[in-house]
């Protein structure tokens, strides 16, 4: 099976080489509001839904994948229901919720450690009850954000990741972490923690744009093509 993996796009939506699943890892949509600035959640989520129901549609008709797994970032405020509400029936938006795609098992988390006033962020006692109920023996494990200390510096020097995500990882044991939300922590990462996942930021970045990471994922490999 073939794994296309990117986050990030903030509504610039890329060619995307053809594939069996597309993951994407949050902040599909234009989310800034106006002037860059979020005018307010209920104003950013009726102009992201007329978004999805036409640049999206449009774009994800022409997009040579079978299947499209959609986890929401901090700048998406729609939801699972607009998703099935608006799009084509290869689009799934999976918050704390999973799907099987042949022998290969995904999950899908969009929380974050709170920032600003943007959606999907929750404190830790809430986060964690959310990061509980991902299941052991993923083969694909998909975040809005990355684990701290994982593809996480930011250009501050600062590891912006979520620290209950390394807990998770070493317990739950998927073996393929994607995520973003931190776009200048691009890559795979060089570490080797004690979880056996490869994990991987695939943020397309806003200024320097990157190519997509695909994957050939069987239930017995993991091959990086790009």
């Amino acid at each position: 099976m073939r794994l296309v993996a990117i986050a990030d796009p903030h509504g610039t939506l890329p060619e995307v080489p053809p594939c069996d699943v597309l993951v994407i890892a949050g902040d599909l949509c234009p989310g800034f509001g106006i002037n860059g600035r979020l005018v307010s959640s209920a104003f950013s989520r009726e102009h992201q839904v007329e978004w999805l129901a036409t640049t999206y549609t449009t774009w994800e008709r022409g997009t040579p994948a079978e299947h499209i797994l959609l986890v929401p970032g901090n700048h998406d405020w729609f939801t699972a229901d607009d998703i099935e509400a608006c799009l084509p029936v290869r689009s799934k938006c999976l918050v704390d919720d999973g799907v099987r795609i042949g022998d290969l098992k995904f999950w899908g988390s969009p929380w974050t450690p709170p920032f600003l006033s943007w959606n999907y962020m929750l404190g830790d006692r809430r986060r964690q009850a959310r990061l509980a109920a991902i299941p052991e023996g993923l083969d694909v494990l998909i975040t809005h954000g990355p684990p701290l200390g994982i593809c996480d510096l930011t250009v501050d020097g600062i590891h912006a990741g979520d620290p209950l995500l390394i807990g998770v990882a070493e317990r739950k044991q998927p073996r393929v972490m994607v995520f973003g939300h931190i776009h200048e922590g691009w890559g795979p990462s060089p570490y080797n923690w004690k979880s056996p996942a490869q994990m991987w930021n695939v943020s397309l970045g806003l200024d320097e744009p990157r190519p997509p990471l695909v994957l050939d994922i069987t239930p017995t490999s993991i091959i990086p093509v790009m």
